[in-house]
């Protein structure tokens, strides 16, 4: 099984022309790899994009969820959408128990990082956040990693 994580910033809206690279990407890891599966941290933004993609185009996908409860804040209707998803996941995984805090989610980051074989980020080169920091961390332990950039979509 080929397994490859997905990172990328919250703030990014949901154009055409992201969903229609989420789906290129999909698809030709999908042509490449026999057995795929993707893994989803499961944030609002890319996370659930590249979820609702994998669902659609039949790949497997394990939502890493930084905690029980992650969704807990968000408005009825967002949670009602990943609830729904996190029912579709071939597997889910809670990283840390509950409550909130900002390093879970940074754990939940290095949990993707370290249970994949390639990560990929849509990411716009900004330097701070959680999706630089994966960047980074991928990096720094020499997993692969390619870049997908948001400043050209």
């Amino acid at each position: 099984m080929f397994t490859v994580a997905f990172t990328g910033r919250r703030e990014i809206r949901d154009t055409e022309q992201v969903r229609n690279k989420i789906k290129q990407v999909l698809t030709d890891l999908k042509e490449e790899h026999e057995e795929l599966q993707v893994i989803s941290g499961m944030a609002i933004g890319i996370d659930q994009m590249i979820a609702e993609e994998a669902i659609v185009l039949d790949i497997p996908f394990i939502a890493a969820v930084p905690f029980k409860g992650q969704a807990g804040k968000w408005p009825e209707h967002v949670q009602d959408k990943y609830y729904d998803m996190i029912k579709k996941a071939a597997k889910t995984e809670y990283v840390n128990e509950p409550p909130f805090a900002v390093w879970k989610f940074h754990d939940r980051n290095k949990w993707m990082v370290n249970n994949s074989d390639l990560v990929v980020a849509f990411w716009d080169f900004v330097k701070k956040g959680g999706t630089y920091m994966t960047v980074q961390y991928t990096r720094g332990v020499k997993k692969d990693l390619e870049i997908v950039d948001l400043n050209k979509l």
